[in-house]
């Protein structure tokens, strides 16, 4: 099976081919009534490139912007968790070679 999704997971999840997966926090799980799927409300993030403003010349490859936007999905739609962090959060150790790689 795969691994266990909870509410306030970070998640990437599956895009049109080509497009990179998109960014979700998960806010809450049911099973679905009508079908019995399993659904979550999920809250999106944006990279810079999907934003009305666009690309932003200072703006690091990997920055993502939290939304206020949140819809409900099927769990079957989770690609994995993943980690989304402020900037000030990536461990000391790691931070200048992980900003460095886009």
């Amino acid at each position: 099976g795969g691994s266990e999704i909870r509410e306030r997971d970070a998640i990437k999840l599956q895009a049109p081919d080509g497009k990179p997966a998109f960014l979700g926090r998960v806010l809450s799980l049911w099973e679905n009534d009508k079908d019995g799927f399993k659904m979550m409300r999920c809250a999106w993030f944006y990279r810079q490139c999907e934003t009305a403003k666009g690309v932003r010349a200072k703006a690091h490859p990997r920055e993502v912007y939290v939304s206020d936007d949140h819809d409900d999905n099927y769990l079957t739609t989770i690609e994995k968790r993943c980690t989304i962090m402020h900037e000030v959060q990536i461990p000391a150790a790691i931070r200048e070679e992980f900003l460095k790689t886009p």
